[in-house]
């Protein structure tokens, strides 16, 4: 939880609108692979049976969330 608290207590234009967006489900390739909150260009990835090695854990949720923000697109 300390990632996100710390995203939570950023200064920035959009802190209300990150802090009241929901924690949504994230899917990759229609597997439940995590949750995502995300206001403006601040997004927060958790990924599932994941630590801080996550693409050993992870590999497959891990590349896509890498790509898409490597790639600027909207994880979610």
């Amino acid at each position: 939880k300390g990632g996100l608290e710390m995203a939570l207590n950023l200064n920035w234009k959009c802190k209300s609108k990150f802090s009241s967006a929901p924690m949504k489900e994230w899917f990759v390739d229609g597997t439940s692979a995590g949750q995502v909150k995300c206001a403006d260009i601040l997004s927060f990835v958790t990924i599932y049976k994941a630590g801080h090695e996550s693409p050993a854990d992870q590999s497959k949720a891990a590349f896509d969330m890498f790509t898409k923000w490597i790639s600027n697109i909207k994880i979610e």
